[in-house]
């Protein structure tokens, strides 16, 4: 399985239900299926296919969610970036992991754009992409392919980075969702950076 996969599936079942809520934003799963369709399609027309890091650097709101399922129906793998660390580590880990693009919004874009310093491309995203029209996005995405890469905290010394292919994510998340009894009806806050 893989996570656009299993995200379809869940689409297919509850279209109309709500999926991502924040104080400014409220959208469903068949809404954030368009939105971030819309968003592999640009992520694949400024990179191209294939399978590679794409970094975002964006606070915990609503075109986070989108953009980490744009970027993995895209084919890509996602990194997540704090925007509260230090610019040197960002930088280090942008530059470890070769992305060639960078998602970010209006708040991180002074960031983003230093961070880019004309070494890869910067792409700023907000509530804008959903006045887009649907898009249908057609990658086909191996359950074994790099789904998310992170950071070490770097405590033996440099960070180093660890990634999951789309089949971890998906166990994980299959034994996560059992072992805690989830339900379509339970909702999930985002926490953690």
């Amino acid at each position: 399985a893989t996570i656009p996969g299993r995200f379809a599936q869940v689409v297919s079942r509850f279209p109309n239900r709500i999926a991502v809520s924040t104080p400014n934003t409220q959208w469903t799963y068949s809404e954030l299926d368009d939105y971030s369709g819309v968003l592999a399609c640009e992520i694949i027309d400024r990179v191209g296919a294939g399978s590679e890091p794409v970094a975002l650097l964006m606070e915990h709101a609503a075109p986070l969610i989108a953009a980490i399922l744009g970027v993995l129906k895209a084919g890509k793998i996602y990194l997540a970036l704090d925007p509260t660390d230090l610019a040197a580590r960002i930088a280090a880990m942008l530059g470890h992991a070769h992305a060639r693009l960078l998602l970010t919004d209006k708040t991180n874009a002074p960031l983003a754009h230093s961070l880019a310093a004309g070494r890869l491309q910067v792409m700023e995203i907000d509530d804008h992409f959903a006045t887009h029209s649907e898009s249908t996005i057609s990658v086909e995405v191996s359950p074994e392919v790099g789904a998310w890469l992170m950071y070490t905290s770097g405590s033996t010394g440099a960070p180093k980075g660890v990634w999951q292919n789309h089949c971890n994510v998906v166990h994980h998340t299959d034994v996560y969702s059992d072992m805690i009894k989830l339900t379509a009806d339970d909702r999930l806050s985002l926490l953690t950076s």
